[in-house]
């Protein structure tokens, strides 16, 4: 069945197929990288950043492609998780909420890149509770903001690194970060 076809089919199926495409390439993608950029960087020296595909050769299928798009968020993370680390904070376990943490293979993706595990939710308001909790912080009501946050976080599964992926990954993200760093400033605010 054709690309175009699935589009038409529920949006279940477009994730279960794609999801099992992605399945079928190789961890790193064989060198494919994706920058998740559409809307840009949210970072202010690269707001202007775009999306695009880096490393594209003639043995890159579809199924590359797709896993480089779940490889590319993850390496995001974990170019922020190096950063915070990079300033001396300790970072040991990831929390994941929303749509993108009910998928098994993209959580697998991300805890296999940060080498920590992921702990996911499936707290329907997290950003509502995370908005209340920072509220009441700010009116005095809670003392302290990150002890109350984690009180009252929800935990339904976590899911472990693969010791095995280590050295992909971190392949993969030194390479990330090379990309990133190389295309600060290329592109211009319009």
């Amino acid at each position: 069945m054709i690309f175009s076809e699935r589009l038409n089919h529920a949006h279940g199926i477009i994730d279960d197929w794609l999801i099992e495409m992605a399945g079928k390439a190789p961890e790193g993608s064989e060198g494919l990288l994706f920058y998740p950029y559409m809307l840009g960087e949210r970072r202010r020296e690269n707001t202007t950043a775009k999306g695009g595909f880096f490393g594209i050769t003639l043995k890159h299928t579809d199924p590359h492609f797709v896993r480089s798009v779940m490889e590319g968020t993850a390496l995001g993370i974990g170019r922020d998780v190096g950063l915070f680390q990079s300033l001396g904070l300790a970072v040991s376990e990831v929390f994941c909420v929303g749509g993108g943490s009910r998928n098994e293979l993209w959580n697998q993706i991300k805890a296999d890149v940060l080498q920590m595990p992921l702990a996911l939710s499936s707290e329907p308001e997290a950003g509502l509770k995370g908005a209340a909790l920072l509220g009441a912080a700010g009116v005095g009501l809670i003392d302290d903001l990150a002890a109350e946050a984690l009180a009252r976080r929800v935990v339904d599964k976590t899911v472990s690194p693969q010791p095995a992926k280590a050295d992909t990954y971190k392949s993969a993200l030194q390479e990330y970060t090379r990309v990133y760093d190389h295309m600060l400033g290329f592109w211009q605010a319009v």
